[in-house]
């Protein structure tokens, strides 16, 4: 999201010309790019796609603004742009705070146990909204 916070700043012009310098014939022609799933250290905020303590469900996982105003449509710009398949692959900054040790989304905590299936079904949550979008993945990190 930070990367697409900066390039919706520019003009639609100079966010063509960028995006299409790294994934064009023209251009570099990159094949690959990293989603992260939620926050990042480089996010504006801290944040996940399921903030509500003890969703173990998670029916409170969402795809947030920063999905659908500055990842989702540059993926798609770049595919657009690109000639040949771009693998995407997708990492977590952090399990939701409230699945950790340390009850924060930075520091040195960890995945309690109790959580490891929700954590699981947290991924397959992300895969499925954005597939939903239009957009699949080559790959998974797990941070």
């Amino acid at each position: 999201d930070a990367a697409g916070i900066n390039i919706a700043k520019l003009s639609p012009e100079a966010q063509i010309n960028l995006v299409k310098s790294y994934y064009s014939p023209t251009g570099l022609e990159y094949g690959v790019g990293r989603v992260n799933m939620g926050g990042c250290d480089f996010s504006d905020r801290p944040y996940t796609l399921c903030d509500t303590p003890g969703d173990v469900d998670l029916q409170t996982f969402n795809l947030t603004h920063d999905d659908y105003d500055f990842k989702i449509p540059y993926i798609k710009m770049a595919q657009d742009f690109s000639e040949k398949e771009i693998k995407m692959f997708a990492s977590p900054w952090s399990a939701p705070a409230w699945m950790k040790s340390n009850n924060l989304v930075y520091g040195e905590g960890y995945l309690l146990p109790e959580y490891y299936e929700s954590w699981a079904n947290y991924f397959v949550k992300f895969l499925d909204s954005y597939k939903a979008e239009g957009i699949e993945f080559w790959g998974l990190t797990a941070q």
